[in-house]
């Protein structure tokens, strides 16, 4: 089992040649060796990205807790999430008090609004990615499609490369440091940037977001997902995919605290 925790405050944030961006936390990265360099090959977006593709694919098992933040529909939603992931084609992810679970084609939603389970067989060829945008109102996760689909993951083209992405820079996602990457996508109506976090050591993915960026170099946060807690390869729970109501999931770094906030006032961040 690999706990990708953070290291101690020596882990180092390697240093690309390209602008280093800020962590997105407003905290100061971590106390330590001041930053060291790699050398150009390892700096190529295509390279690392198809390594990421690599690193999910080789997993058995992938266990992941953090937080969903969605400023869609007038609303700020933040929101603990979890994913528990096993080969070849089992997913548990939980958002807030709201779980689907799939073991192959079948795939079982429930609401915690109704209380009750609903239960079919998925007809897409990617059953666990269907089911993650039909829990999350077609929240744009990019797990599912790294667990279900190696050739075309990330926009994978038949070259092997990653056309859409531009490698931006280095930043610390909570205490990891991460290489930052971001793309033009039409989400949900329009063109926005999407940025994705991959730690630098494990090559999994960190945190990734959705922003609107204006002319003038501004940026609203649409939606964000941030990883606060990845287990690699790790035991899962015996009833991870039993059919049955799910308990409530901390907010991470908040013991105790379960659940989620929504603010019917906000818009989203400016």
């Amino acid at each position: 089992m690999t706990l990708c925790r953070p290291r101690s405050w020596r882990a180092r944030l390697l240093v690309l040649p390209t602008i280093v961006l800020a962590s997105g936390s407003g905290c100061p990265p971590p106390r330590g060796d001041p930053p060291s360099a790699i050398s150009a090959s390892l700096t190529r977006a295509d390279e690392i990205l198809d390594k990421c593709i690599t690193a999910h694919n080789r997993l058995s098992t992938l266990q992941v807790k953090g937080v969903l933040s969605d400023f869609r529909h007038g609303t700020r939603r933040v929101v603990p999430l979890s994913w528990d992931l096993s080969r070849p084609s089992r997913c548990r992810l939980q958002i807030d008090r709201d779980v689907a679970i799939v073991s192959g084609a079948e795939c079982w939603t429930y609401r915690s609004a109704t209380g009750r389970f609903q239960g079919g067989r998925s007809p897409r060829a990617a059953p666990i990615e269907a089911a993650a945008m039909a829990l999350s109102d077609d929240v744009p996760f990019l797990l599912p499609a790294l667990w279900e689909d190696r050739s075309s993951a990330l926009g994978k083209d038949q070259t092997g490369g990653f056309p859409a992405w531009r490698l931006q820079g280095v930043a610390w996602s909570g205490d990891r440091p991460c290489y930052v990457f971001a793309r033009r996508i039409v989400w949900p109506v329009r063109k926005n940037v999407q940025r994705l976090w991959i730690d630098q050591d494990e090559l999994l993915i960190r945190r990734w977001s959705v922003v609107d960026a204006s002319e003038d170099g501004r940026e609203r946060t649409i939606v964000e997902c941030a990883y606060h807690e990845v287990v690699a390869n790790g035991r899962l729970r015996p009833d991870c995919f039993q059919i049955q109501p799910p308990d409530p999931i901390a907010m991470p770094g908040s013991p105790g605290i379960t659940g989620g906030l929504t603010d019917r006032n906000s818009g989203g961040p400016s």
